[in-house]
């Protein structure tokens, strides 16, 4: 069933890059509120492949290193910087496969801050083929 945009709120490890996985396939948007990062350390018989862009591969990420990151990133909800910063990381990673696609990309936060700890929301938008 063909479909324009894909949303995902509150989608746990690999179900986000599932999603994204469909909408790319589709040509369509996304708006997706990963959630549960580490989680993706369950996935390995799901074809996921991680990291999932070429920027990542190319500046040497390894799929181990890049499995760490996801644990890190789920250490968001106790304050810690670093875990904020590895959901960052694990969700350009998510951007940049979009971009190699021919996606413009973006990654907001939801506000208030409070709402949630789990506050990260990536977009994607299909421009033209790469």
């Amino acid at each position: 069933m063909p479909f324009d945009v894909g949303f995902a709120l509150h989608a746990c490890g690999g179900a986000s890059d599932y999603v994204l996985s469909k909408c790319l396939e589709a040509k369509a948007g996304y708006v997706m509120c990963p959630c549960c990062v580490g989680f993706i350390q369950n996935v390995d018989e799901s074809g996921i492949e991680l990291p999932g862009s070429n920027k990542f591969k190319k500046a040497g990420v390894e799929e181990d290193t890049f499995r760490k990151i996801c644990r890190l990133a789920d250490h968001t909800s106790e304050g810690g910087e670093e875990g904020q910063v590895a959901m960052r990381l694990v969700n350009e990673d998510r951007n940049w496969r979009a971009k190699e696609r021919g996606y413009e990309t973006k990654h907001w936060e939801m506000r208030p801050k409070e709402c949630t700890p789990k506050r990260a929301m990536i977009v994607g938008k299909f421009i033209c083929e790469e």
